[in-house]
């Protein structure tokens, strides 16, 4: 390319070159920049998304743990509840009978109230709670007693402020013509047991495995 002859004209030819020359190298370089910059962009995002997903796994892992802890707390106290408590009534010597007498004959001395009897009635399924494999069901016994109403009023109000657990059912109350102010009364009482002897050592083991 020959330049004009002029200086002027060479100048602003000069000018007009550099112009072209640098909007071709701005345009090319876009083209070339562009891929570069969605590239970060993508890879900025990607870090976000990472670092969203390492938040998310975190909390998870918090509440696995809080979970676990929970798990083990209530263990302990339904361990504590079995074998301190008597609140889940426990075998002796192979029944249920022998807690059962000396949990109710202890309300009854307390309360200076003679019993007649005490005899156990069966063993049942909680019916009114639906869970599937309850760990628990339920040991009732038939108490018999001669008392007056007031008597036995402070009778039962003993026997079920020594356990939340128990349940007392069926109560009957047959007066007596000829003991004015005593009546013949029986009523049931029930008690949560284990539904397997080995069932705490199992909760035990799935704890600690999770």
């Amino acid at each position: 390319m020959k330049l004009p002859e002029t200086k002027k004209e060479r100048n602003q030819t000069i000018i007009l070159i550099i112009i072209g020359i640098i909007f071709i190298v701005y345009v090319s370089g876009s083209y070339a920049i562009k891929p570069l910059i969605k590239k970060r962009s993508d890879q900025l995002n990607n870090i976000e998304e990472l670092k969203s997903n390492i938040e998310m796994v975190e909390n998870v892992i918090k509440l696995v743990k809080a979970s676990r802890q929970v798990n083990r707390d209530v263990v302990a106290e339904i361990v504590q509840l079995t074998e301190t408590s008597n609140y889940v009534m426990k075998a002796r010597l192979g029944n249920y009978l022998i807690g059962a007498t000396e949990l109710i004959e202890k309300s009854a001395k307390e309360e200076n109230v003679p019993l007649e009897s005490i005899r156990e009635l069966n063993i049942t399924d909680i019916t009114s709670v639906k869970i599937s494999n309850n760990p628990f069901r339920l040991y009732s016994v038939k108490v018999s007693l001669e008392c007056g109403m007031h008597d036995l009023v402070l009778l039962l109000k003993n026997i079920e402020a020594s356990n939340p657990y128990l349940a007392i059912s069926e109560i009957t109350i047959t007066g007596q013509p000829s003991k004015w102010g005593q009546h013949n009364v029986e009523f049931n009482v029930q008690w949560p047991i284990w539904r397997d002897k080995e069932i705490i050592a199992e909760i035990i083991k799935s704890c600690e495995s999770h």
